[in-house]
This record gives C-alpha cells, structure tokens and sequence, in this order.
C-alpha cells in the first residue's frame, strides 16, 4: 500500500503452498518517512501461524543531517520477553562537501552497560571525481582504533573524465608499501558514452539503505526493471524487482554491485 506520494507504507510477501494451492504469509514490512519524503524508519514482520498475526521480528531507523545525507543507520530487533525494541547495531556516518561518505563507524550495544561500544571504523578518501581512491579499516582495541587493513585504488580517466583503468592494492605489512592485486580496464561505445560531468549533471539516483537487510530502493531511475545486481567475481545476481524497489532478502551478505541496462 502506498500514500498519495507514492511512497510504500507496508507491503506483505506471500508464499505459494502448493499443498493447500494458497498463498501463505510470510513478513510484512512497515515503513515511516519524513517531511522530505525520506525513508526514517521500517519495521519487518513475520507470520505466525500459532496466532495467525504478524509479529515484530526487526526494525531499521535512519537519521539524517542537514545535507539530507544519512548520518545514522540504527537497527533493533524485538525482544519477545519484555515486549520491547532492543538496540542491536548502530552505524554512524560522516561526509564531506561532495556528500562522500568519509568515515563509517560501526557500534554494538551492550546489554550489561546498557550503552554503544565501538567495533570498526572505515575511513575513506576520495580523487577529484569522487570516486574512492583509499579504504582504512580500523578496530577498537584497548581504547583506541587501531589500523587493521587498508586498501588503495588508483584511478586512470579519459579526457572526458570518464574512468578507463583502476589499480587496486593491498597493504602489505611486511614491506609497508601497496602491492598490485588486480587491474580493471573500462571501454566505452563511441555511440553511447557519456562523459563523467555529463553524466554528473543528469543523474540524481539515489539508493538507500546501504548497508541494509531486506532491500534496496533505488530513485531516480527511469526504469529499475533493467537493473542488474552483480556480485565481487562479476556473477549476475538474480533479485526480484518491483518498481523502484529490489528485494535483497534471499541473499547472503556481502557486496554487491547495481548497474543498469546501459552498464553504468
């Protein structure tokens, strides 16, 4: 169901039993904007057979700051005992004036202290087409953050600031310098390139939540039923689409790559 905007209040995914030819419920989503128009919350569901209702399983609150980049991705899941929403992972953003995200901060709640520990930090830097040339991932130990892993890419473009080659490496502790892993060259069609500030100007997608849990949606888009979703060795993933909307719940967690029929 959706409101006068257009934005989806709940939806209910059902399962074909062919036992009993019925569709069988089984999760519900909820879902809460702002004045903006910009997802703030959604609560997920599951059927209950035994009492043959919904009942709360996870629930995901966003946050924003005055750019309208979200700052904080909070996620909670339902404590059947107490009846209550109890916090579980909490990931706290920053951004530079390009609205890159720059720092990611990943917290745990702690049900004895009752407050947030720090667990991961990833910092990120960016070249002049903001696309990200050095990835630093740190873990909270003994009060401090302390450098983990950290990975770089160097980045080749054309004259039209569209990207042709990426060099990725790793950090190798044993002589503190990259080291190549791998290479990636893009080739363009002289008849459907669009160069990078071209495309910069037009193009006003936007995907949210990232990370998230059950489903991307992706705005801006003039028609997200040609959007792939490929994983880090380039295999086709299958999703179901619908509308702007792409269900990500049968997958398993990792990283994954959109792009659209005209490969962008």
């Amino acid at each position: 169901m959706n409101n006068l905007n257009g934005l989806t209040l709940h939806d209910v995914n059902f399962t074909w039993l062919h036992s009993n030819s019925i569709w069988d419920p089984r999760t519900k989503r909820i879902y809460q904007y702002n004045s903006n128009s910009s997802l703030i919350e959604y609560i997920t569901q599951k059927w209950d057979a035994n009492i043959n209702q919904f009942i709360n399983t996870d629930k995901l609150k966003l946050s924003y700051n005055s750019n309208q980049d979200i700052d904080t991705f909070l996620f909670l899941s339902w404590d059947t005992l107490s009846n209550l929403w109890v916090n579980r992972t909490q990931f706290i953003s920053k951004y530079d004036n390009q609205h890159n995200e720059i720092e990611s901060e990943q917290q745990e709640w702690d049900i004895t202290t009752k407050s947030w520990k720090k667990e991961s930090l990833f910092k990120y830097s960016y070249d002049q087409n903001n696309n990200i040339i050095l990835i630093i991932e740190y873990q909270w130990l003994n009060n401090n953050w302390i450098e983990l892993y950290k990975s770089k890419q160097n980045n080749t473009y054309d004259i039209d600031l569209n990207l042709i080659k990426v060099i990725n490496q790793d950090w190798d502790t044993t002589s503190y310098t990259f080291i190549n892993y791998d290479k990636v060259d893009y080739f363009y069609s002289k008849h459907d390139i669009i160069s990078n500030t071209e495309s910069k100007e037009k193009s006003t997608i936007k995907i949210y939540p990232n990370p998230c849990q059950d489903f991307i949606t992706i705005n801006g888009m003039t028609s997200s039923s040609n959007l792939s979703l490929f994983d880090l060795q380039s295999n086709q993933i299958q999703v179901k689409n619908d509308n702007d909307r792409i269900d990500l719940s049968n997958l398993n967690s990792g990283i994954y790559l959109p792009q659209d029929s005209k490969g962008k």
